[in-house]
């Protein structure tokens, strides 16, 4: 097998500088913009000189003269050349104005040379885009819908659990439905390897839950009830985030409670509240709620992990917009009873999942992925890893570990001739 000198970007042009657009990273040989004013000229017969009428800024046009450079410059080429032709705009992430929300106004050229191997051009022309659209950060916006989720949740389950027409018996089962989600909570939280950290944060609601039980029926008991049920998840997405703490106040290096086991407990109640029957639709409120809840949980931790791969951001993605997709469903049912509660939950339920897809779509552009390659004949992972990534030996011994780990290898030194996954 040949190897290949891994190509550094200081191999092609000294001092470029970084940029991107809709995630997807480029360098920058050169950029220039248009300023000034929109001027509309008149001309009159018979008369000397110019007439001009001012219509307002022009904020103009930008272009860039960007190159990709590496060994997998097809593959860099490829993936900036499919966020170029997606439509809409996106966030041009400029090497010297910042982030800018811009649609390209003229298609790109693309350039490949026989004597410039390893890079490609391309010539960009942006404009850009009326939408206002705040720019300073995506997961501020998903923040803000996430609680719009836990408010939403909360309105329906004491909406519902607070109707005024509505029986000893049928109130009795919501209670108790409320009762029984708050204890299965706890219960999954406990089997966790955190579940001191977890059964400390919800402390607070169960007892919040437990006093609610002796309220007489009405509406400050649905409320009171309703609070302690969202508020678990938010308990859970607490501790999940927040470091231990020893005895002198110090935060405790590598005790924290990991954001993942956190979100997949979350999903897991979710999947639970779900699939639990119902037998009123004040016990169906209580679970809708809980899912919400836990959905709304879910979103804010994911957002908190460092995803290894694209495919991996995009796994976790999918399953939490596809339990959002069901959430909403189970909540239409409810309709007939609160249509006003429903349609706010269904549409923070559907906040949630456009600014979840904006703010990965992010982070997703940044991510290697995990590619599928089969050797020619039976090598070694050091020659593999040294043919993928070049002569650096850190990267090498990197590679190599990566390949062994993710392909589960018995012998490294002799990698057979069948797909194996890497991460490129």
């Amino acid at each position: 097998m040949t190897m290949m000198r891994r190509l550094d970007v200081s191999d092609c042009l000294p001092g470029l500088l970084p940029a991107s657009f809709r995630g997807v990273p480029f360098w920058v040989l050169n950029a220039d913009h248009d300023a000034g004013r929109r001027l509309a000229q008149t001309l009159f017969p018979g008369r000397d000189g110019n007439y001009h009428d001012d219509l307002g800024l022009h904020d103009g046009s930008i272009s860039i003269s960007a190159i990709v450079v590496g060994d997998d410059y097809i593959a860099q080429a490829q993936r900036l050349e499919r966020a170029l032709i997606t439509p809409g705009p996106g966030t041009l992430v400029h090497p010297w104005l910042g982030e800018k929300w811009v649609v390209l106004s003229t298609p790109a050229n693309i350039t490949f040379a026989a004597n410039n191997l390893r890079v490609g051009t391309f010539d960009l022309i942006f404009e850009p885009s009326a939408d206002d659209v705040d720019l300073v950060s995506t997961i501020a916006a998903l923040a803000a819908s996430i609680g719009g989720l836990y408010s939403a949740a909360a309105g329906l389950a004491s909406t519902v659990l607070g109707a005024a027409s509505m029986s000893l018996v049928v109130w009795a089962t919501g209670r108790d439905a409320a009762t029984a989600i708050a204890g299965t909570i706890s219960t999954m939280a406990g089997r966790q390897a955190t579940a001191p950290l977890y059964l400390s944060a919800l402390e607070t609601p169960v007892a919040a839950m437990s006093a609610s039980e002796a309220m007489t029926p009405g509406a400050d008991a649905a409320t009171a009830i309703a609070a302690a049920l969202v508020e678990m998840p938010r308990a859970l997405v607490a501790a999940a985030t927040a470091p231990l703490t020893s005895a002198i106040g110090r935060p405790v290096v590598g005790s924290n409670a990991d954001p993942q086991n956190g979100a997949v407990l979350l999903l897991a109640i979710t999947e639970t509240a779900a699939g639990l029957d119902t037998i009123a639709q004040t016990d169906a409120a209580m679970t809708v709620a809980t899912e919400a809840a836990a959905l709304a949980g879910a979103a804010a931790l994911i957002c908190e992990l460092a995803f290894e791969s694209r495919q991996d951001a995009l796994g976790w993605r999918d399953r939490l917009d596809n339990a959002l997709a069901g959430c909403a469903r189970r909540a239409a049912v409810l309709a007939g009873d609160a249509p006003g509660p429903v349609a706010v939950l269904r549409a923070a339920i559907a906040s949630v999942r456009a600014d979840l897809a904006r703010d990965l779509s992010e982070t997703i552009g940044r991510l290697p992925a995990v590619r599928t390659i089969t050797p020619p004949a039976t090598v070694s992972a050091f020659a593999l890893a040294q043919h993928l990534v070049g002569d650096d030996p850190r990267a090498v011994v990197a590679m190599v570990n990566d390949i062994t780990r993710r392909n589960r290898l018995s012998h490294p030194g002799a990698v057979p001739t069948d797909p194996v996954e890497v991460l490129l």
